[in-house]
């Protein structure tokens, strides 16, 4: 028979580097990587210079997330993941203000992974040169002005159902990007960024319509999503978004997968003609046309 380990055996893991237990610990929540720190004395500080915040629900106690942010040794940050509750009418405001401070992107020179849900976003602007996956998920953004996101060496970008459509600045290295307004979303008037007027295929030009006036003469989300190289990007009929950019006549030079639904064939097939006088290499296109409820693929 094996014999069996003596109780308080040697503590091989804590005999790892320090890089490889911060490592280690970056798979936890940022919860469970506290309580490592009454394992032993090595480990009493490891949690603090841990390069993720994690916290899910039901772990976001008010107290808890800003003593972690304030203890925290201002170690450079790789992701930041903060879900909360959708029901507490606090979450908003508390999720911002833990943004605003872990996104002091001075500080954080290597974040690579940032994902939001559900929060409230208050910013002039979003600038992170090392960030490489952005994920924004059911976010709103300030009514009084578009926020402005700069991330020039993002490879990878999810946006679902924003209430107020941030403006993309040049990603050259985008790789991959899905991008989603659905119809439910803009009927509950979530999605800010549609005609008020019923003009659902641009600028309607009334002067009393703040969906259409009021973004400014400036490209909002096309710039950004014409180096990418596989695309999908599915909207509601309504949401103007997207057509309005097409002036700006944005060639998409790597673009060779292509996902679009029906809001493409709206005004003369308007959007996907587009899409083929501006995308040279294109190799794949699919079409998800939700009444018929088939996929076409050329």
């Amino acid at each position: 028979m094996p014999e069996s380990v003596a109780p308080g055996g040697e503590d091989r893991i804590g005999a790892l580097p320090d890089d490889l237990l911060r490592r280690v610990l970056s798979f936890l929540t940022s919860r469970e990587s506290v309580c490592t720190c009454v394992l032993a004395r090595c480990w009493r500080h490891l949690w603090k210079s841990v390069p993720v915040v994690r916290v899910i629900e039901g772990e976001e106690e008010l107290w808890f997330v800003n003593s972690l942010l304030l203890l925290r040794d201002r170690a450079p940050l790789h992701e930041v993941d903060i879900r909360t509750y959708l029901d507490d009418p606090s979450a908003p405001l508390n999720v911002e203000l833990w943004l605003r401070y872990t996104l002091n992107f001075s500080s954080c020179p290597m974040l690579e992974v940032l994902k939001m849900y559900d929060c409230k976003i208050s910013a002039e602007k979003i600038l992170c040169k090392s960030l490489r996956h952005l994920t924004m998920e059911i976010c709103r953004f300030d009514l009084y002005g578009r926020t402005r996101i700069s991330c020039p060496s993002l490879t990878a970008l999810l946006v679902d159902n924003l209430g107020w459509t941030p403006s993309l600045e040049s990603m050259p290295l985008l790789v991959t990007a899905l991008v989603r307004f659905d119809e439910e979303w803009c009927e509950r008037q979530a999605c800010y960024d549609h005609c008020l007027n019923g003009g659902y295929y641009g600028d309607c030009d009334d002067e009393l319509c703040p969906s259409c006036l009021c973004h400014g003469d400036d490209c909002v989300l096309l710039k950004g999503l014409c180096d990418a190289t596989n695309l999908k990007l599915t909207s509601a009929p309504q949401a103007i978004i997207c057509t309005r950019d097409f002036k700006w006549c944005h060639t998409f030079s790597k673009l060779k997968t292509l996902f679009l639904n029906e809001w493409c064939l709206a005004a003369d097939f308007g959007g996907l003609v587009y899409f083929l006088q501006h995308s040279p290499i294109l190799e794949r296109l699919t079409l998800q046309l939700r009444l018929r409820e088939v996929l076409y693929v050329f």
